[in-house]
């Protein structure tokens, strides 16, 4: 059976050390996903009342990746419950960083609310660090791409 999930639900993933990471589910697009993941690591399954404190405060999101929903279909990543404080407009969709890898130019990737592309500009060379990468995540590269940076200390 597959999960029931859609935006607004907050989800769990299991990381290395029987550890967890958490993050919210901001478009979707089935099979793709949108989700914003927090910065911090959890020794269990986390309380929804836990991982909702720490979505309160955006300067807690450590990564923001596109991802394929074969983790939560399979029940490898755990449904924790739809957020409480879901306003869709409160978690606007940024543009995503692209590299061409002939060119090696960057560009800006928008896309609408239901993950399709709409425009590229080119990025100015200032902004390199103020926007997330493209691309699509499978699930497994995302568990790694997560514990990597909470290893890194930067979680909370």
């Amino acid at each position: 059976m597959k999960a029931r999930y859609d935006k607004g639900y907050i989800i769990c993933l299991p990381l290395i050390n029987n550890s967890y990471g958490a993050g919210l589910i901001t478009r979707i697009d089935k099979p793709i996903i949108l989700g914003c993941f927090i910065n911090k690591r959890f020794d269990n399954i986390p309380e929804i009342s836990l991982v909702e404190e720490f979505l309160r405060n955006k300067k807690n999101i450590v990564l923001i990746k596109k991802f394929g929903s074969l983790g939560l279909d399979k029940g490898e990543w755990k449904i924790l419950g739809k957020y409480s404080n879901w306003k869709e407009e409160e978690w606007p969709l940024s543009p995503f960083i692209k590299t061409d890898v002939i060119s090696n130019k960057k560009y800006l990737e928008y896309y609408d609310d239901r993950l399709k592309h709409i425009k590229e500009n080119e990025l100015e060379p200032n902004d390199e660090n103020i926007y997330p990468q493209d691309g699509l995540a499978g699930y497994k590269f995302l568990e790694k791409k997560l514990n990597q940076l909470l290893s890194r200390g930067l979680q909370i």
